[in-house]
Order: structure tokens, then sequence, then C-alpha cells
């Protein structure tokens, strides 16, 4: 019988109210279970460590090399030798305080493809003699091909969006070359078309670009086996990981279809969701899938470390708690 996994957004931690299918699911599995049961075997600090340790994919350096394992989905002809190094150059919006400079990601630019093929023109142009060539295969994925990641340190995205950056600069002996680009580009994008006419349209402008990610695909490893029968994901880091531990990976349905969970482990990566699209869709689903015996077992991972599990000797328990 199928076994479901559902990878939940590490934005879950944050919320205070949950919708009915959520509270349910959070009742059935019961306080002690999320504490105890859940902690065993999956304990990641954050989103990204977590779903390398789904896919069983090692690090044989500092930092996870993110950057060449989603460059296996937006550059697929281009990622074949497993020494190139890649570095993710995302765009950004940067909004300064009294006190420091905040972070925001490209989910709140809604980037078009024009506006970052006419940025990316001039900064090639500029960074010519440095021989930085940078890329979008995708408007809000930018990427730059490095020769070394020598004595740099960065720091992702995720871990730094909405928040002030002052203490998450690259760093280490290189760092000074990549807090000066930062400071480049800042200026050439000051005054470009494209954000004169953001401003206009009342836009918030895309005023600079984050380094992170940097890394070769010889820096990790794969498992022997594939861990999954079968992943569900549209995010380029799952379906890049999918593709190296060579499980099979399908695009995210809509919603859960119990008409797909055939007898194997699957794993849906719910990555973007709401917490009223995360009840509705997937929980509620997978609730009833258990109960009519579609699945044997569902194991939820709230994305900020920690796995809880729950199975329909768990809802008769609980049933049986509240008739007592």
């Amino acid at each position: 019988m199928s076994q479901l996994h559902l990878y939940l957004p590490s934005s879950l931690k944050d919320s205070e109210a949950f919708p009915p299918a959520l509270q349910a699911f959070f009742r059935y599995a019961g306080k002690q279970h999320w504490q105890t049961k859940a902690l065993e075997p999956h304990e990641a600090p954050d989103q990204e460590t977590g779903l390398f340790q789904l896919f069983g994919v090692g690090k044989h350096s500092q930092q996870y090399p993110i950057a060449a394992i989603t460059a296996l989905i937006d550059f697929p002809q281009q990622v074949e030798n497993q020494n190139k190094i890649w570095m993710r150059a995302d765009p950004v919006h940067l909004r300064a305080d009294r006190r420091f400079l905040h972070i925001f990601d490209a989910r709140f630019l809604a980037i078009q493809a024009e506006e970052a093929q006419s940025w990316l023109a001039q900064l090639n142009d500029f960074y010519v003699q440095e021989n930085l060539l940078f890329s979008a295969p995708v408007p809000e994925r930018w990427y730059v091909p490095l020769d070394s990641t020598a004595d740099l340190v960065t720091f992702r995205l995720a871990q730094v969006a909405g928040d002030a950056i002052h203490d998450k600069m690259p760093q280490g002996a290189a760092g000074s070359v990549w807090r000066r680009r930062m400071n480049e580009i800042q200026m050439l994008l000051h005054d470009h078309p494209c954000n004169t006419q953001r401003a206009q349209n009342q836009q918030q402008a895309m005023n600079s670009l984050w380094f992170w990610g940097q890394g070769a695909l010889a820096d990790v490893s794969a498992p022997a086996e594939p861990l999954w029968q079968q992943v569900w994901a549209d995010d380029a880091l799952s379906r890049g990981l999918a593709q190296l531990s060579r499980s099979p990976c399908q695009p995210l349905p809509e919603k859960l279809d119990a008409a797909l969970l055939t007898e194997q482990k699957h794993l849906f990566i719910l990555a973007n969701q709401s917490l009223e699209a995360l009840a509705d869709n997937w929980i509620a689903p997978a609730m009833a899938a258990l109960r009519q015996k579609h699945v044997s077992q569902i194991y939820v991972y709230p994305g900020f470390g920690s796995r809880f599990s729950l199975t329909r000797w768990d809802l008769k328990c609980f049933w049986r708690k509240r008739t007592i």
C-alpha cells in the first residue's frame, strides 16, 4: 500500500491560525506525537537542508551547491561537466530603513522576460573585462559561472529574504570582491530604463543581485539507489535533486488525487502553497485517502526540522479517546 509524504513550506511555522483541515490533522497527530515521534529521523535546520536529506544527497563542501542543482533544470545541455561551478545571482529589491538594508526576492517583483534581458545586457557589457557572464533562463533565477569558489561564503536567499542583510553579505577572502560587485550593480541599475518605467508604474525596482548557492555537482554525492518511487514537484531545486538521485519526477498536480497513488512511496513537495491550499487540496484529501485505505501512512514534514506521521490506527485511537 502507498506511503504518502508531504513536504510543506517552512512558512508554516510562522502561522498562528490554521484552517480546519490542518487543525484536524494536528489534533490527530497530537502534541506529543509532534514533539517525539516526529523528530526521530528528520532533523533539518531549514527547508533546503531538509530537501537534501529527503533525497539522500550529501555534500562534500561547506555549502550546498544549490546553483549547480537548479542548473540541471534550467540548463539541461550545459551541466554535463560535473566540475563546472555555478553561482546564483538572483534579482532582488533592496529597501533601506533608518538603520539597515532589507532584501525582497523576485516573488515581489513580477519580472518580465524582456526586462531581464535588458538588465542582463547592461550587466554583461559592464563586466566583460572581468569575464563575468550573467544569464537568466527564467526571469526570477539568474546565474553566473565561476572559475573558483575558494574563500567565498554566501548565504541562501531564503535565509535573508525580508530581513536585514548587513551581516549576510558575501564573506571570506573573496567576499570583498563580490560586495564590491553588489555595490556596482546597484549603481548600474539605479537609472536603468526598466526601473524608470517601473517607478512610473508604481512597481518595485530590481536594484541588486543576490549571490549565493555556489558550487559544482562534484560537490555532492547521490544515493546508491533512489529513495522515492515517485516525486511530485514544480520548484527547480526539488526537480534537480530528483534528477540527481534518479527519482522519477512529475509536475505537482493542483490537488491530491487518490487515483495517482499507486503502491509506492510518493513524495509531494508543496512549495509556495498558501495555508488554505494546503488544507483544502492536500491535507483533507490525504486524510480521506487514509480513511479509505488508499494509503497506509501519511508523513508530514513542516519544513523546519521535524517530521510526524499518521496512520489509520491514530485516527481510531483519536476517536476512541473522544468517546471515552
